[in-house]
């Protein structure tokens, strides 16, 4: 298992985005190979059932943190027009060299998407697997709003609050405490494979997210909480007893933004 740290506000942003550099090729490499069987078994399906109501419909879709962009070309046909940003400059490159030239790959922050494409509003956003990567989640849902038509949605994963501590093993920490904010250093891995690269995680509470969903003025309609099929866990040894990602399906609601 390997080691855990707390971070300083400071030291969490140094590992915001840098790390995803470094990792980007291997992530490419993982994906494609079926390596990062969390993600062909539990991201890419979950995230199409919930598209796939719309299918048909008129839908301009914005992904958040697309990394090397393999989830954005999973729902390419999902919508009519396509956006996909990630302040990875290698991942964006990597993303944009895999996806089709009808798809518009920026390396940015959503902040800065925001404020450079201001008055851009979007029927779908997604954020799959970022919330717990971003220091400040108040400026990100503040500016993911912003970005979303009053009729539109949220799309979100996150590792879940109420068991990745366990799983990743620092729940028995001296330092940890479910009901605070915790900004963590942690060696990126997946279930069949260890990176040696430390990233940032962030561990919140799930009523923290909930109040600052509601607070960036997002209703939730649904949590889906899937777990690995048996089947894919008998083919791989990879265990599971419990959900390890929690996904919010929220809705954009009317009223000026809380202080």
């Amino acid at each position: 298992m390997s080691a855990t740290r707390l971070l300083t506000e400071k030291q969490a942003r140094e590992l915001e985005v840098a790390p995803w550099d470094t990792l980007a090729p291997s992530r490419a490499k993982d994906i494609d190979t079926g390596t990062d069987v969390s993600y062909s078994h539990i991201l890419i399906p979950t995230v199409t059932e919930v598209l796939g109501k719309w299918r048909g419909r008129r839908r301009d879709l914005l992904d958040i943190g697309c990394g090397v962009g393999r989830l954005t070309d999973s729902v390419i046909n999902m919508a009519q027009d396509v956006t996909a940003i990630d302040p990875s400059r290698v991942s964006a490159k990597i993303a944009r060299q895999y996806l089709p030239s009808s798809v518009e790959v920026l390396d940015q922050t959503i902040q800065e998407y925001s404020r450079t494409r201001h008055g851009a509003q979007h029927d779908v956003c997604l954020a799959i697997m970022v919330m717990q990567d971003v220091v400040n989640l108040r400026s990100f849902l503040t500016s993911v709003r912003s970005v979303t038509r009053p009729t539109g949605q949220l799309i979100g994963a996150i590792t879940h609050p109420s068991f990745w501590a366990d799983y990743w093993g620092y729940s028995s920490a001296s330092w940890f405490d479910y009901n605070r904010e915790l900004l963590i250093a942690s060696e990126f891995r997946v279930s069949m494979r260890d990176y040696k690269v430390e990233t940032l995680h962030a561990h919140r509470p799930l009523d923290w997210y909930t109040a600052e969903l509601n607070r960036a003025k997002f209703r939730i309609l649904r949590t889906p909480e899937p777990m690995l099929p048996k089947r894919v866990q008998l083919a791989t040894g990879v265990s599971w007893r419990y959900p390890h990602f929690l996904f919010f399906v929220a809705e954009a609601i009317g009223g000026a933004l809380s202080e």
